[in-house]
Parts: C-alpha cells; structure tokens; sequence
C-alpha cells in the first residue's frame, strides 16, 4: 500500500509541476506581448519580481542568468506623493549577466555584457561590461577576470556537475559528497568533461 502511495505522491508532484512551468510560461509570454524584450536561453525563476505596469522598459539580453527573488524596476514613484513627481526609465541588462540571488534593479540603469552582479546588491547606476559588482549601491569591485582568478585561487577540490546531481540520488551518495566537500572546504563546480575536473 506504501508504494501506490508514493505513485500517487510521485504523479500529482508531476502534474503540480508541469502546472507550474507553464504558469511561468505564460507569465513571461504575457511580459514579451506587454512590450519586454526577452532574449533566448534566460533564466528567470518566477520568484523575480518584474515591474508589469512598465515592462515595455525592460531588455533583457540573451543567456542572462538570474537568482531567485530579483527585483526589477522601470520606474519609481518613491518622491510622488511629497513632489508629485516619478520617474521612468529603461533597464537594460546585457547579454550573458549573471544577477545574484534577492538583487534590486532600480529604473534608468544599463548593466553591461558578462557583468556578474552579487547577490543581495542593489543596482542604482549602470554598471560597465566585463565586471564584477556588489554592494547597495552596486559598484565595480574588479574585472570577471580577476574575480574568476581570486575565486579560483581560493577553492581546493573540483566537483563535476554531473556528480553534484547524482549526489541527489540517495542519501548515501549526498553523505559522500557533504564528506568530499567538507574535506576540501570551498569547491570548484566544472562541467562534466572539463579537464579542470581532477
């Protein structure tokens, strides 16, 4: 009786699922349809939130890759009720940026191509392409190129991809990876057949 449980457990999941891609999918059709330009290959996880009223404003360039609970603001109605003004302008976000988990995206900026912005930052101006950026406000705090060598320099073991997700498939193996990451404290995370990969 336990495993008809878990068929059933295992299918409503699915449905549930399959459900909620194609909520998102019709989240960001809508968003393209309101005037948002939306390039190939995005991720967007449904937690960000985007300014809908203004979305017209909004470009987002092809591979951009953002963490969950962003914020994304084409305009801002902070002085309206003391001067009766607001403000709207164009976000545009270059192709190939990487935006960090909870990052505020104010109104008027550009962030340049291959900028990787840290998560929790708060975007007030435009940032240059290439760079790497963090802090409320977000500022250059050095060339990806740099920060990919800091970081790299930093790290002690290297973990594949692929046996990151085949550490999900039982507790055993999760147990051995906690073991392999803990023994080596931070990790490098390369694709399968990088040879990177020790």
């Amino acid at each position: 009786m336990a495993w008809l449980r878990g068929v059933f457990v295992n299918t409503v999941d699915r449905v549930l699922q399959r459900l909620r891609i194609a909520r998102e999918r019709r989240r960001l059709e809508r968003l393209v349809a309101m005037g948002m330009t939306l390039g190939d290959d995005v991720v967007l996880p449904p937690s960000t939130w985007i300014d809908v009223a203004h979305c017209y404003l909004i470009d987002i360039g092809d591979r951009v890759r953002f963490g969950p609970q962003c914020l994304i603001l084409a305009h801002d109605a902070q002085m309206d009720e003391f001067l009766d003004v607001g403000r709207l302008g164009k976000v545009v976000i270059g192709e190939g940026a990487q935006i960090g988990p909870r990052t505020v995206i104010l109104c008027n900026v550009e962030i340049g191509a291959g900028t990787v912005v840290e998560a929790g930052s708060v975007v007030s101006t435009s940032l240059p392409p290439n760079s790497y950026c963090a802090g409320s406000p977000a500022r250059v705090v050095s060339s990806v190129e740099e920060y990919a060598k800091i970081t790299g320099d930093a790290l002690e073991g290297t973990v594949s991809r692929g046996d990151l997700w085949r550490s999900l498939s039982s507790p055993q193996e999760r147990g051995k990876m906690v073991r392999r990451i803990r023994e080596a404290g931070l990790v490098r995370v390369v694709s399968d057949g990088d040879p990177e990969r020790s």
